[in-house]
């Protein structure tokens, strides 16, 4: 469950209250072969500096992920920028947060006006539109399962726009170790003071398989996804990056929908050698 909503002073002025964690994420179960929904401890500081990959999604706090990596209070692009911007923010962006982890989610919090404000320097975006859910995520199919893919990136845009990542919990496994680090690690930031203007994620050239267990793995392209990292404690440092990268995922049905299983950054152009994808 989330604990009440309490509003920060930052620079004489007061930030939109913060969602903060009191539980654990439910996570889906770990595919259809174990419908049983898992926990994940939610090591929140220990998530704010993963930079095992280096780069923005990945780096942020990826386990098992390698990617570029970047430093505190930087923006980065779309996949991949490093998070471990923002102070102690080194991930999403602040915002609402729904009543229960894994419930479902709602809008950023709200100002009263009911108009989408996108963070800034005042404070985390508010009133800010959840994603909507394609049909397509419950048909067993490789479209689906695309569908999923593309939706997920969509819910880490929003969950680093406004702290909110029940809907994103609800489309990860409990086997997927990035999905976990990237939760944890936007908690951490939004608990810490921090938050984020996030960008939207590119996706393109999806090449997913069906395997013999039913899942779909393959490989997509990441792109686009910069961001703005704020503190309440440090300057905002806007730095664009335009990389490239190329990643592996595997997405199982489970529930009802497709979910993701795992996520994994591969290269990126232009700092991989050999990763040329153009």
């Amino acid at each position: 469950m989330w604990a009440p909503l309490v509003p920060v002073q930052l620079g004489g002025g007061t930030v939109p209250p913060r969602p903060v964690l009191n539980s654990q994420p439910n996570w889906t179960g770990s595919s259809e072969h174990d419908g049983a929904e898992r926990t994940v401890s939610a090591c929140l500081a220990g998530a704010l500096l993963l930079s095992a990959c280096g780069g923005s999604p990945e780096e942020e706090g990826q386990a098992g992920s390698e990617e570029p990596s970047a430093s505190a209070s930087a923006s980065e692009s779309a996949d991949g920028g490093s998070d471990e911007e923002a102070s102690s923010s080194d991930g999403p962006s602040g915002g609402s947060s729904s009543e229960s982890s894994g419930g479902s989610a709602g809008e950023g919090v709200s100002d009263g006006s009911g108009e989408p404000i996108p963070a800034s320097s005042d404070g985390p975006a508010q009133n800010w539109p959840e994603p909507e859910a394609p049909e397509e995520i419950t048909e067993k199919s490789n479209e689906g399962a695309e569908a999923a893919l593309e939706y997920w990136w969509e819910l880490y845009a929003y969950a680093r726009n406004t702290g909110d990542t029940s809907s994103l919990v609800k489309m990860s496994m409990s086997t997927c170790d990035y999905c976990k680090a990237r939760v944890e690690h936007t908690i951490g930031v939004y608990d810490q003071g921090g938050w984020w203007h996030q960008d939207e994620y590119e996706i393109k050239d999806m090449a997913l398989v069906e395997q013999d267990d039913g899942s779909y793995k393959g490989y997509f392209i990441l792109g686009g996804g910069t961001f703005i990292s704020y503190s309440e404690d440090s300057p905002t440092q806007a730095e664009d990056d335009s990389s490239v990268q190329r990643w592996g995922a595997k997405f199982a049905y489970a529930d009802g929908r497709w979910v993701g299983e795992d996520l994994s950054h591969l290269c990126t152009e232009g700092e991989d050698e050999g990763c040329d994808l153009s």
